[in-house]
């Protein structure tokens, strides 16, 4: 006879070890998880200390070629924080050659004295407190100290900026068009930007094994340097997926908004030709005023940007309280996911032409 008891019994004790299994593999492939990250986090501590055959071959067996962009970011090794003697050790040869033999015998007794006193105590405490807290506890006093209080004029020592030559360019590298080399230039910018946002640009690795950090590649397009007083700051614009994005296009003198994207949908190189040449065209035909004409009858407010960046700062703050449209078009400026220059100079060899 058919037990229906002994049938549900059966059916349980599969559904049980079903679960069972099914739970097992989670915790395996957990495991398996956790262990590859923990390895891989000892394989980058040791291979940042120097060669170490191991440490590599796992970096290299575990970490794979094809890492994402910030897959890594987090398993990078603490930066270091040396004690007080080795700090001052890195000092006194970094004065030496800048010292007289007096000068130099004067600064180790100064830093004998500072290595044994209660302040360098105090100091070296705090600097472990904040290293405990960040990865990295140098990353914003390098910022802040080494870049964004630095008075001198930027160009053409701290620009970023690419060109035209042909082994930079997308599509056709031989026209001699500037505008189609101006359009296919702003979709090569733009397909790097999106494989960086979308987390498709991979992780730049030492040898090809050992990962270096990355977080600064997603500021590398939309962010700008506002110039103050005493110190600069920084401010970064993020295009949403399904937002609007524009690049700054300058013609002479004359500045455009170009759109670079309208409601998330990106605009074509096609497009972008035809409306860079409308740009050309209408700064060229501009009537002259009493700051030229053509190209260069708009003051050339960006030559603002060369000095020295406190008068900077002076001149962006009375050019913004001077008008609402100023407001408006320094935004633009601003926002802008980075600058395409025309040059006027003309040329048949793409290899010697700049944008």
């Amino acid at each position: 006879m058919f037990d229906p008891s002994k049938m549900s019994s059966m059916e349980l004790n599969k559904a049980g070890w079903g679960a069972l299994l099914f739970v097992g593999a989670l915790v395996t492939v957990w495991f398996l998880y956790v262990l590859r990250r923990l390895l891989l986090k000892l394989a980058l501590k040791k291979a940042y200390k120097g060669k170490d055959k191991l440490a590599l071959l796992i970096l290299k067996v575990l970490g794979g070629n094809k890492s994402k962009l910030l897959e890594m970011q987090d398993m990078l090794p603490r930066l270091p924080l040396p004690p007080v003697k080795k700090s001052l050790e890195r000092w006194l040869a970094s004065v030496e050659p800048l010292l007289t033999p007096d000068q130099y015998e004067d600064a180790k007794s100064a830093a004998f004295e500072f290595e044994h006193s209660g302040q360098a105590k105090m100091l070296q405490n705090e600097l472990k407190q904040r290293a405990a807290k960040s990865p990295n506890w140098l990353t914003d006093w390098w910022v802040e100290f080494a870049y964004l209080r630095q008075r001198a004029p930027l160009p053409t020592g701290s620009n970023f900026y690419s060109t035209d030559q042909h082994e930079n360019m997308y599509g056709d590298v031989c026209t001699p068009d500037p505008i189609r080399r101006a359009a296919d230039l702003i979709v090569g910018h733009l397909d790097f930007k999106q494989h960086v946002d979308e987390q498709r640009k991979l992780c730049q690795k030492i040898g090809g094994v050992v990962p270096v950090c990355m977080e600064g590649f997603p500021l590398m397009h939309g962010t700008t340097r506002i110039p103050g007083e005493e110190m600069d700051k920084l401010k970064t614009h993020i295009v949403p997926p399904n937002g609007d994005g524009h690049v700054l296009l300058m013609v002479g003198s004359t500045m455009f908004k170009l759109p670079v994207q309208i409601g998330g949908q990106r605009m074509t190189s096609d497009s972008l030709q035809g409306a860079i040449r409308e740009a050309v065209q209408q700064a060229r035909e501009a009537k002259p005023t009493k700051f030229g004409q053509g190209a260069y009858a708009q003051p050339n407010i960006s030559l603002l940007t060369t000095r020295a960046r406190s008068e900077w700062a002076k001149n962006r703050i009375l050019l913004l309280t001077a008008s609402g449209v100023n407001c408006d078009s320094m935004e633009a400026i601003e926002e802008a996911l980075f600058t395409v220059v025309m040059h006027d100079v003309p040329t048949d060899c793409p290899k010697s032409n700049r944008i």
